[in-house]
């Protein structure tokens, strides 16, 4: 659960520095209030796809990209 808790805490930071509210966030990458929420208190993993569309919604550099991606994979049990 603690990576789970690192990346969800990284996409809250990420989005609240983009003054968005996890509404638009969700809007944004077409899905739920509810399934931002899950990713930012750590009850849902983070996906590839999921990453993918944060970095287009949120223009995130590829530091930060590599960051969700590591941290995500190392929670899903993925080899990295």
């Amino acid at each position: 659960m603690r990576n789970k808790n690192r990346v969800g805490e990284r996409v809250r930071k990420l989005r609240e520095a983009r003054n968005l509210r996890q509404a638009d966030l969700a809007e944004l990458i077409g899905t739920s209030n509810a399934w931002i929420s899950a990713i930012e208190t750590g009850a849902s993993s983070i996906t590839p796809l999921t990453i993918e569309k944060l970095t287009d919604a949120m223009d995130l550099s590829l530091r930060m990209v590599k960051a969700l991606h590591r941290d995500g994979a190392r929670d899903a049990g993925w080899e990295i």
